[in-house]
């Protein structure tokens, strides 16, 4: 399966929406999305329609969360199933990122 983004834009503000799955094979593509959109200054990332996070995925949010916090840019992750939240509290990555 493949990995889907749809972008929002609401000024200044981006959420994406991921749905499918963050694997070895799809990270790359969200990676390039994201570093596109560093000129924005306040990320949502829903991953409501997500099936799958792997290593690889966890990879490029965590980069994607250290270039956020060292431009002083917010970062918002929300609507995890059970599966993908289980993945973030493992790593203990949900110990730091703003997760709602």
């Amino acid at each position: 399966m493949m990995l889907e983004i749809q972008k929002e834009m609401s000024g200044t503000h981006c959420d994406l929406f991921l749905s499918g799955r963050l694997d070895t094979n799809t990270a790359k593509q969200l990676e390039e999305v994201l570093n596109e959109l560093m000129t924005n200054s306040s990320f949502t990332i829903n991953f409501k329609k997500l099936d799958y996070i792997s290593s690889a995925g966890l990879r490029i949010i965590l980069g994607f969360y250290k270039k956020c916090k060292a431009t002083s840019k917010e970062l918002v992750l929300t609507e995890m199933n059970d599966l993908v939240k289980e993945v973030f509290d493992i790593s203990g990555f949900s110990g730091f990122l703003n997760i709602q």
